[in-house]
């Protein structure tokens, strides 16, 4: 323990030093523009293995250095940012480790009437980053590897009707030797029409495939259909539903199963904007040979306290059940976090994090509660 706030000490003085330098460190070439990050946070996990007994809790410093390349055309816009980051542990320095994210984007407009995007975002991490990662997660601390492509290709046919066509591959792999890596191709095609200033339709299909390594695979034929309105300047709603005809893996049994989605935000002011969703699905996952028959609600405010004091507060309820095992889980997240603008280029942060899951499985039970402090350099 006496070795902690050394690393805590010598990483924060490195950041920094090499923030108070930043004007050296800010690169302009033409159109692209190089930008550098840092931070170090401190972290206290009362259960750093998702268990429900005999829970481990530790100490965490985890710094990292990160970037941004970003080009701005006169039609194209385009991006490369990565992160990488390294934890330390205090009593437990086994589970000491390495992640990071690294994320590609290009947004063309190829004629006056003609848009083409690009994504392309790897991530290695040691433990689910959001509440919908954690909703449903196999308890214990094990490594996930995920890449996934996005590209979208979108066309104004007239000034009411859009037409667009996507693509997404997606790569999944643990490091539990009983979780197989997964694969997903999805494409898909859709139809928009504009009514009016306010209040827009769409129709749209998309089929999707999921493939594990040495196993069987499961389709899904998508169609559904929504529109989006807005009740005032500030105030809009999303809303979709649909049928999946879902092919199970291996001859399973098949599934025909509707599904519903409705999100509302609300810029309540220029300091203040609110966030809420609803959703229902049957569902692939990318660690099981199952299907996750599952809903969730979740809803997120931020507000702008001060002009330098800025806060969030989120929750998340879920509940689902896999078809194949008959597992039940009920999840429960919630957070709030406080961050404060020192200067232009250092902000300060605090944060606490409540999740806990039940379940029907004692291996994907556990509560868990996180508080985080540290700060953060950009230049």
């Amino acid at each position: 323990m006496v070795k902690k706030p050394i690393i805590t000490s010598i990483i924060s003085l490195c950041l920094f030093i090499f923030a108070s330098a930043a004007d050296a460190r800010v690169f302009r070439f033409g159109q692209a523009e190089v930008m550098f990050r840092g931070s170090v946070f401190e972290t206290y996990d009362d259960n750093i293995t998702y268990v429900k007994d005999n829970k481990i809790s530790d100490y965490i410093t985890k710094p990292s250095v990160g970037g941004r390349l970003t080009y701005d055309g006169k039609t194209t816009t385009a991006s490369i940012d990565g992160n990488y980051y390294h934890e330390f542990y205090a009593d437990n320095s086994g589970f000491n480790n390495n992640s990071g994210e690294l994320t590609a984007e290009v947004n063309s407009e190829l004629s006056k009437y003609d848009r083409f995007t690009f994504r392309d975002k790897y991530t290695k991490t040691y433990e689910p980053r959001s509440f919908e990662d954690q909703f449903g997660f196999i308890g214990g601390r094990y490594s996930s590897d995920r890449n996934r492509i996005d590209v979208g290709y979108a066309r104004d046919v007239s000034q009411h009707f859009g037409f667009s066509a996507r693509y997404s591959n997606e790569y999944n792999s643990y490091s539990r030797d009983d979780i197989a890596k997964s694969f997903l191709n999805s494409g898909g095609v859709e139809g928009a029409y504009i009514i009016s200033s306010d209040f827009s339709l769409f129709t749209a299909y998309d089929y999707t495939r999921r493939d594990f390594d040495d196993g069987p695979h499961a389709t899904v034929n998508t169609w559904s259909g929504g529109f989006r309105k807005y009740l005032t300047k500030q105030l809009y709603v999303d809303a979709s539903t649909g049928v999946d005809f879902i092919g199970a893996y291996g001859g399973g049994t098949d599934y025909t199963k509707p599904f519903g989605l409705i999100s509302l935000t609300d810029d309540i002011d220029d300091r203040t904007v609110l966030n809420f969703l609803f959703s229902k699905r049957y569902s692939t996952i990318s660690y099981s040979q199952d299907i996750f028959d599952q809903w969730q609600v979740s809803g997120t405010l931020n507000r702008e306290l001060t002009p330098k004091l800025a806060g969030t507060i989120s929750a998340f309820y879920g509940k689902g059940k896999y078809i194949g095992t008959g597992e039940e889980d009920d999840f429960l997240g919630s957070s709030a976090g406080l961050e404060y603008e020192i200067n232009d280029k250092w902000k300060a942060r605090a944060a606490y994090s409540y999740s806990k899951q039940d379940s029907n499985s004692i291996f994907s039970e556990y509560r868990k509660n996180t508080v985080t402090l540290g700060i953060m350099a950009e230049f």
